[in-house]
């Protein structure tokens, strides 16, 4: 390779490698969960490609500061006319009018005084042979305390601080400092209302806090630096905000309107399914236009994926920015997506039909494909992995595919008088070892244990799980891969995808159609359908108790879940071609 590394890219055989040392104070963040070294393969294999995917990825972005301080690394703005005339009407309303509450209060002798130095003043301002020296002499007096109070009204606006910046700010201030004085004469001639300042006019609708002149995309950086929010949100806010920040151009965020947010919710509307996957680096209309070229293109997005994944994160940004008082209103107040649903974007669980489980059950991965990497077409091989037992493990435990992703073999307990399956019940965040191999948990209901159904033991998977254990195997299903992204600790993009979009597809036609976490709803439907009590369904699944049990019940036993569902059967299922002793994978 002719092209020299960058200190951070190792070549391993002919694959490209990130390799970086974490700082301390990132150590305890995902993805990095107290390692100390950041070490993954990019899958490329020139430094060109591995750039895009560091870009594409934001790797390098994790290793910036993620506390609220990151903020304070934005791009100084410039001191344009219209900060200057913001600054001059802020400044000037408060100090006009603590000016008038000081001046009524001072002694009697001394507001005579001052009143008379500042009508003097005001009246060589107004004489135009005298009015340009008096104020080259008033400008002169105090200009060191100007320019300091420029310097530090720069540094906490997050302004340009050159000098001539600094100066722009100081002769402002000075303008202020003369308008002070105009209403002291003002009130002193018993005028409750002093005369405007001929900055103030004409200028309230388009001042604006000096923030509002950043972009979205800068904006929606510092919410999240300040936000302390989940790392999946993050991501869903950062994907968002570059796509609306590439509509509407870059535009400063005051600027942007409620149209704007229309037009770009109607842009994602017509926007391919996964787009940012499909089309990684394509602005969102690039995105459209590249996916109307295909033969076939790709389904476009649903309404509840709009709603959750772009409107979402963009009405975020603009509530954070309005509860910062950058501006006065939000263009998000009363948008609507189209088509979503009402339920917050979620859809009722849909539960497969007897006659689909056993079609799907006797689709070449459970009964025999070509190979390890086909899957779907016929043949001799046995698959014995994450692929056939997931969906087996969700129909008879109710399982989420994450807390599958995250066991071990020894979280299941085979030599328990009831065999159970421990669902981070021996969890500790707090130790290196187990953080990892858990990234997260729903909520603390998902801690549990699930019985392993007596079906389970009869297709083999207790067999499965002692071969792990003479393989030393640490984890259950070994095979499924390390995720790529930071905020997810094994990856399901490929087999979870071809489960919904091929094997589920070639055995259901009706819509909605089910999903690999239908898998899950049908083993609820079953359980309430034979009269399992609500309070061992919601231990089960992993849900929260409702009502007065929330409060007064306590965990129920491993031996009374395991008698609640140990006799549940789907009548008509037919697994006998999976039940242990058939042909297994060839041995490499």
């Amino acid at each position: 390779m002719s092209t020299k590394l960058p200190s951070y890219l190792r070549l391993r055989g002919r694959i490209i490698w990130y390799k970086r040392r974490v700082p301390k104070h990132l150590r305890h963040l995902p993805p990095f969960n107290g390692q100390s070294m950041y070490d993954r393969s990019l899958e490329v294999h020139t430094v060109a490609e591995a750039r895009r995917v560091i870009a594409e990825e934001g790797i390098d972005r994790l290793f910036e500061d993620r506390s609220p301080k990151a903020a304070n690394n934005a791009p100084l703005i410039e001191v344009t006319d219209e900060i200057i005339n913001g600054l001059m009407n802020e400044m000037y309303n408060r100090s006009a009018s603590r000016m008038y509450t000081s001046r009524m209060s001072e002694p009697l002798e001394i507001r005579i005084s001052r009143d008379a130095n500042a009508a003097q003043d005001v009246g060589a301002l107004n004489d135009e042979d005298r009015a340009e020296r008096t104020r080259h002499i008033l400008k002169r007096d105090h200009e060191g305390v100007r320019r300091s109070m420029a310097s530090s009204i720069a540094k906490k606006r997050n302004l340009q601080n050159d000098p001539t910046s600094i100066q722009k700010i100081a002769d402002a201030i000075f303008e202020v400092d003369i308008a002070e004085m105009r209403a002291r004469v003002d009130f002193a001639a018993n005028r409750t209302e002093p005369t405007k300042p001929y900055f103030a006019f004409g200028l309230s609708e388009s001042v604006h806090h000096p923030k509002a002149y950043l972009t979205f995309a800068q904006i929606a950086d510092e919410a999240i630096a300040k936000g302390k929010k989940k790392e999946s949100w993050n991501h869903k806010v950062r994907v968002a905000a570059k796509l609306f920040n590439q509509h509407v151009k870059g535009s400063a965020f005051h600027k942007i309107e409620r149209s704007h947010v229309k037009s770009f919710l109607r842009a994602v509307s017509e926007a391919p399914d996964r787009m940012v996957q499909r089309f990684p680096g394509k602005s969102l209309d690039a995105a459209i236009a590249a996916n109307a070229a295909l033969d076939r293109p790709y389904g476009l997005i649903s309404a509840n994926t709009i709603n959750t994944n772009y409107f979402a994160p963009v009405r975020w940004v603009f509530a954070y920015a309005l509860g910062e008082e950058y501006i006065k209103s939000t263009p998000c107040h009363e948008v609507r997506v189209k088509g979503a649903s009402k339920s917050k974007g979620k859809s009722r669980g849909v539960p497969f039909e007897l006659d689909e489980l056993n079609a799907f059950f006797a689709l070449p991965t459970f009964t025999g494909c070509h190979s390890k990497d086909r899957p779907n077409v016929p043949g001799q091989y046995r698959i014995n992995d994450h692929r056939k037992w997931v969906p087996l493990l969700m129909l008879f435990s109710g399982a989420r595919p994450s807390e599958i992703a995250q066991l071990l073999v020894k979280d299941i307990r085979h030599q328990h008088q009831y065999p159970n399956i421990s669902i981070l019940t021996d969890f500790d965040p707090s130790d290196p070892d187990d953080r990892e191999n858990v990234v997260s948990y729903k909520t603390e209901n998902a801690k549990r244990l699930l019985p392993i159904h007596p079906t389970l033991i009869e297709l083999g998977f207790l067999d499965y799980v002692k071969e792990m254990e003479l393989a030393k195997s640490k984890r259950l299903f070994p095979e499924w891969k390390k995720s790529d992204d930071p905020r997810k600790l094994y990856t399901s993009v490929s087999w979870i995808r071809n489960v919904n979009e091929q094997m589920i597809p070639a055995v259901v036609d009706r819509h909605p159609r089910p999903t690999l976490y239908s898998f899950r709803h049908t083993w609820k439907t079953l359980m309430a359908t034979h009269s399992v009590p609500s309070q061992f369904q919601n231990q089960i699944m992993g849900h929260s108790q409702s009502g007065m049990d929330l409060y007064y019940m306590g965990s129920l036993g491993i031996d009374a879940l395991y008698k609640a569902v140990e006799d549940l059967a789907y009548d008509g299922l037919d697994l006998s071609n999976l039940i242990s002793g058939l042909p297994s994978e060839p041995k490499s």
